[in-house]
């Protein structure tokens, strides 16, 4: 069975990126942070808010490389002590990134802290080299490749209400997801 990251800041946080017309508001306190950001769309190339606990969405790019700005704000979160129970490197959608990538998740991280910008990560990436048409291809495929993780990330982050089924499971996940996050660390590799 797949392992992946099941999180949760807020019910539903307010304002994450989400389509101005989405049909669902927030409910509940955050347990960290505002439970909003500065991102004010998908496309947006903003840098995460350093008191944000929920990393860009799945879709965001950068110069079309979905999951980089996410990985990016997984490594500063990690660095500054807020991952809580998000994973970096060790769930499969960071793993195929980075091994696609052909850096390791600490040298990643160390160079998403180094660097100021998006911009900055891309083009550092880019000057240690890496098989960008790679990545490309497999940013293309994310959609199709991870379509059961994202309709996990969208409830899980707010970008979707539960459907009735999930609001009975989520409760569940929510009590043991962080000690779960905690073995899978200690038991799946990270590249």
């Amino acid at each position: 069975t797949p392992i992946f990251e099941f999180r949760r800041l807020v019910p539903y946080p307010l304002d994450h990126g989400r389509p101005a017309n989405a049909s669902f508001e927030a409910s509940g306190p955050c347990s960290r942070g505002s439970g909003r950001n500065s991102f004010g769309g998908a496309g947006k190339q903003a840098a995460m808010n350093a008191t944000q606990a929920i990393p860009r969405r799945w879709n965001v790019d950068i110069d079309g490389i979905k999951w980089l700005p996410r990985l990016i704000d997984k490594s500063r979160m990690r660095e500054s002590g807020k991952l809580g129970s998000y994973l970096v490197g060790h769930s499969p959608v960071d793993y195929a990134f980075l091994k696609k990538a052909g850096i390791g998740t600490d040298e990643f991280v160390a160079l998403a802290v180094r660097e100021d910008s998006d911009a900055g990560v891309l083009t550092a990436l880019r000057a240690r080299g890496f098989d960008e048409s790679k990545v490309r291809a497999w940013s293309d495929r994310f959609e199709t490749t991870y379509k059961v993780y994202i309709s996990l990330w969208d409830v899980d982050e707010g970008y979707r209400p539960p459907s009735p089924i999930e609001k009975l499971v989520i409760p569940v996940v929510r009590r043991i997801e962080g000690p779960l996050m905690n073995v899978v660390r200690m038991v799946r590799p990270k590249p």
